[in-house]
């Protein structure tokens, strides 16, 4: 390990390395010093705090904070140090495992509250006992159009605020997909498909898209008045 990292151990099977290379604090600037002061902080509190015996807990909508709540007593008892919880971000609907999230800035409804949660971690305080939480930042559901930034990069392309959050290839060899996303999604060829009345254009309270069996696609804002073109030679020419 290299001599100015910090090890910060997750549970007894898994760690990682944090590598903190000192700067001279004459250059420091006072955010960088604040939070440089906040991870040394952290690197003596955890020497108290570092897991030695961990218990994993699936949450999803069987299995809610309230009901982790009432287990704590029971788990310190068996000399659990710290609770080890799935992703409790927002996931897909009827998620059983909490990795296929859809919003990052969410909790999981299905899994209970906020102030639930500050119930179960209040609890776990009480037995000081801690918490590891899995997170899992590289792991996202796409889903039925439930995500939000997916949503916003299929809406907008490469303009959108999202599309560097993807591993997207905005530049393939073919040429006619240049700056285009192609998704693998029909079950036949596209004007089959069309024909059929399986490609549908929707309008809901939250505008147009387009509805192909359970998925929900958004439209490109540019060309939204396109569908009205077909209209304009029904439309008075002065009003």
């Amino acid at each position: 390990m290299h001599p100015n990292a910090r090890e910060f151990t997750v549970s007894k099977t898994a760690s990682f390395d944090l590598v903190l290379m000192r700067a001279n604090p004459a250059v420091l600037t006072p955010e960088s010093s604040g939070i440089s002061e906040c991870l040394d902080r952290l690197a003596s509190e955890k020497r108290n705090g570092k897991p030695l015996s961990t218990y994993r807990l699936q949450f999803n909508a069987g299995f809610r904070f309230e009901n982790a709540r009432r287990l704590v007593g029971y788990l310190h008892a068996l000399g659990i140090s710290h609770v080890y919880s799935s992703p409790i971000l927002k996931a897909r609907a009827g998620s059983s495992h909490g990795y296929d999230i859809t919003d990052h800035n969410q909790l999981n409804p299905e899994v209970g509250s906020y102030e639930e949660l500050k119930e179960l971690v209040r609890e776990l305080k009480n037995y000081g006992m801690g918490q590891v939480l899995d997170f899992v930042p590289n792991h996202m559901g796409i889903g039925p159009g439930t995500n939000p930034w997916w949503s916003d990069v299929l809406g907008n392309g490469r303009a959108s605020e999202f599309a560097e959050f993807f591993d997207l290839d905005w530049d393939p060899l073919k040429p006619e997909l240049h700056n285009k996303l192609l998704l693998p999604i029909l079950g036949n060829q596209y004007g089959a498909e069309l024909e059929s009345g399986h490609i549908k254009l929707v309008s809901d309270e939250n505008g147009f898209h387009v509805e192909y069996f359970d998925k929900f696609l958004p439209l490109d804002p540019q060309t939204i008045p396109m569908i009205f073109e077909p209209l304009g030679n029904y439309l008075p020419q002065e009003l």
